[in-house]
């Protein structure tokens, strides 16, 4: 951390758990109420020179300017008795040089870190409970005031994060005992986080034990000083106003009777599964489901196992299947399922979605000229139907088909024909495809037109977020929003933007979407000036799309080649063939983490 002319002075500094400062390994702690808060002081400077003044002040803020000066004169006294030369004082300034500092805060805050910025939402969850000890304690704050580097402060906001992604795994788990210990680490730090207690209120009206829930609210907010009139406590009441008739109504119901219900339904499925197979395919219940896709595909396929091909509900839960399947980019489930329904009588509405759904099965593994006859062939059954809705997202999906084929002004037609016709409806299904229209059009414009026209187009698929469920658009959104942010030279909202889509891809776990989303990726790594480890995952991701038949699209190779690596091409990879998804995605998220502290100016 410091850098010395000669041999460094080892320095130890431990703060988490136990508070201690030795001078080399072997040397005895120092009492931190002494030499050892003085020598911490001067080490958390990274070199820089403070005045006299100001650390006698610091050091002793209640005595009077005179005393507190005679007592820092002593001190440093006793301090050059123990590290020689590497104290430089004057009259008016001190520093300390030439020592090598080893602060184990430091060290765990990049623990801590890389937990956080894990793909493996199981294993981050298992990391984050092993650190509960660390996070809890707070002895450290003390020194606060004598840390102008910001390394504590740094810790303690990463401490804070920590404690909200252990709230929201907790909740997605529906771990009782770890959401209660998210609660406690925020109340035993003694902070008080509005968005962890609108989590907590979340999870708590699923729970049914949204008063019990407030009640601890009330008595963290007035131990923090807080008033319950004030803006906090008031926005508070308004996110649980809203939850109760949403998550509870008159029932008050809890985990267990969700299981209950479940299990219910399930044990007796051949006697349920007609009701179920409709209701399974509901829209409402579709876009909860897919957050747990594979879960979601293995009670489609329970319920579809005891209906007889053909009926209406078999129709419904193979539809949802297809959809569950296209939303994963399994081109060859997608396609099988598809092949399954054609024989049998559809609305026009649901055979405009099959054909549409089955062209992109084609259209992933580049079979171009099926993939354009079969989405035309949608059109046509949606047109003849009457179906204009259906008809015109078929014709959107042509657009994104055209625009892979760098029929740019083709593409382009098609999406502006379709946001005139629905950019201002207020159906959520329409302002769901709008959205993604946009980021269809968005994503033409950053390759082969404009970046200015590609944020605009961005930002208003983006800007739904608050109404609009956009579950499955935002890892691609998300990666795609970070090269244009990189490209218009905002590298901190870049490096934020692509780290989200990565760990969103992941959680998806699509090899389509993390294919694309790498190297989304790399396009902020270069313009971060990390250019080998963007050819390594480059390199690693196109062997990838070569394995999956997912190969690059003339829009691809266009975006690729705008990334400008082809002078790194003899180098050798980093990842074989071997290499685990998981590996590379750390891999991409550490170096967009070293893009961010590239742009950090060093402290002192």
């Amino acid at each position: 951390m410091l850098m010395a002319d000669l041999a460094p002075l080892p320095l130890f500094i431990r703060l988490n758990l136990e508070s201690s400062v030795q001078i080399t390994e072997q040397g005895s702690p120092l009492s931190m109420r002494g030499l050892g808060r003085i020598l911490l002081h001067l080490a958390l400077l990274q070199g820089a020179s403070t005045p006299r003044a100001v650390m006698a002040r610091l050091l002793w803020p209640g005595d009077e300017d005179e005393v507190a000066a005679n007592r820092l004169r002593v001190s440093l006294n006793r301090v050059k008795a123990l590290v020689g030369d590497k104290l430089v004082a004057d009259r008016t300034a001190v520093r300390l040089t030439g020592v090598s500092v080893s602060l184990d805060l430091e060290q765990r805050e990049a623990q801590l870190r890389e937990v956080l910025d894990d793909v493996d939402s199981e294993e981050q969850f298992r990391q984050l409970l092993s650190f509960a000890p660390d996070i809890r304690y707070v002895g450290w704050r003390e020194y606060v005031p004598l840390d102008a580097s910001g390394l504590l402060r740094q810790w303690d906001a990463t401490c804070r994060t920590a404690v909200e992604r252990l709230m929201a795994l907790a909740r997605s788990r529906q771990d009782g005992d770890a959401l209660n210990l998210a609660w406690n680490l925020m109340r035993e730090r003694g902070d008080f986080e509005p968005s962890l207690c609108e989590q907590f209120l979340d999870a708590s009206a699923e729970r049914g034990e949204i008063d019990e829930a407030w009640r601890q609210i009330r008595t963290a907010a007035r131990a923090h000083g807080l008033d319950e009139s004030g803006r906090v406590m008031t926005d508070l009441k308004k996110h649980m106003a809203g939850l109760k008739p949403a998550k509870l109504g008159t029932a008050s119901l809890q985990s267990g009777h969700f299981h209950l219900l479940g299990a219910a339904l399930l044990n007796e499925i051949d006697h349920h599964a007609e009701e179920l197979g409709h209701l399974l395919s509901r829209s409402e219940v579709q876009i909860n489901m897919q957050a747990a896709p594979g879960l979601y595909l293995e009670v489609l396929d329970a319920v579809g196992s005891h209906l007889e091909p053909g009926s209406p509900a078999w129709i419904e839960i193979q539809s949802s299947r297809v959809s569950v399947y296209n939303s994963l980019y399994d081109n060859e489930k997608v396609a099988e399922v598809c092949q399954t329904l054609f024989p049998f009588e559809m609305s026009p509405n649901r055979a405009g979605l099959i054909y549409m759904s089955y062209a992109f099965s084609l259209f992933q593994v580049r079979k171009w000229d099926e993939a354009l006859a079969a989405i035309r062939r949608g059109q046509e059954i949606a047109k003849a139907g009457g179906d204009e809705a259906r008809y015109a997202i078929t014709r959107m999906n042509e657009g994104t088909f055209l625009k892979h084929l760098g029929r740019v002004d083709e593409a382009r037609a098609i999406y502006d024909d379709y946001l005139a016709q629905f950019a201002d409806s207020e159906n959520a299904n329409d302002q769901f495809n709008v959205a993604v229209c946009r980021a269809n059009y968005a994503y033409l414009e950053v390759v082969f037109g404009d970046l200015a026209a590609a944020a605009e187009k961005a930002e208003a698929a983006y800007a739904v977020r608050s109404h609009v469920n956009l579950t499955r658009l935002l890892p691609n959104l998300f990666s795609m929003m970070s090269v244009i942010y990189a490209r218009q030279g905002d590298l901190a909202r870049a490096t934020d933007f692509a780290i989200e889509g990565l760990k969103l891809t992941y959680a998806r776990n699509s090899s389509r979407e993390g294919q694309m989303n790498l190297e989304w990726a790399c396009g902020v790594l270069v313009e971060g000036g990390l250019r080998d480890e963007a050819w390594h995952i480059m390199h690693w991701s196109n062997a990838w799309r070569q394995r999956t038949k997912h190969t690059r699209s003339v829009c691809e190779e266009r975006y690729a080649a705008s990334v400008a690596l082809d002078d790194l091409s003899g180098t050798t990879p980093k990842f074989g063939p071997q290499a685990e998804y998981r590996d590379v995605m750390r891999f991409a998220i550490r170096s967009l983490r070293q893009v961010q502290r590239n742009q950090t100016p060093p402290s002192g």
